[in-house]
């Protein structure tokens, strides 16, 4: 009984071990040149993010301490946040363009997982369909 534990164990866990590398060894929809370029394009739009708040800041600041006019200040701000805007239009249309790349793929992984599996029944059954029976020879009997 033990025995039978700790090959169902070691089965386990080679099951296990096989489902969490499976990912690696497959075909990604993804390269790592674009997952490079999808890391630099997003940080680049941080970074542009991060550069319109500070200045944003430092506009209001300077308001506060009254160094800039009131019409300049009005200027600035609203650039600024048609910059803002902008940018952030970019970011959900990146957002969107990559939900669908990754939402295709899942949904083709999904499509050829169907097919390969009614492939199998289609052959299970033809399998069974033709009386697989291995013909019985002289040593048989």
């Amino acid at each position: 009984m033990l025995l039978f534990l700790s090959i169902a164990a070691g089965l386990a866990s080679c099951y296990w071990i096989y489902l969490a590398l499976r990912p690696l060894a497959e075909k990604g929809v993804f390269s790592a040149e674009d997952w490079a370029q999808l890391e630099d394009e997003a940080s680049d739009l941080l970074v542009q993010r991060d550069r319109l708040i500070e200045e944003l800041r430092d506009i209001e600041f300077e308001a506060a301490m009254t160094k800039v006019d009131p019409r300049d200040l009005q200027a600035l701000k609203e650039r600024y946040e048609d910059e803002a805007l902008k940018l952030m239009s970019r970011m959900e249309a990146d957002v969107d363009e990559y939900r669908d790349r990754i939402e295709s793929a899942i949904a083709e992984k999904g499509k050829t997982k169907r097919r390969s599996k009614s492939e199998s029944e289609t052959q299970g059954a033809a399998t069974q369909a033709t009386g697989s029976v291995t013909p019985q020879t002289a040593e048989d009997t």
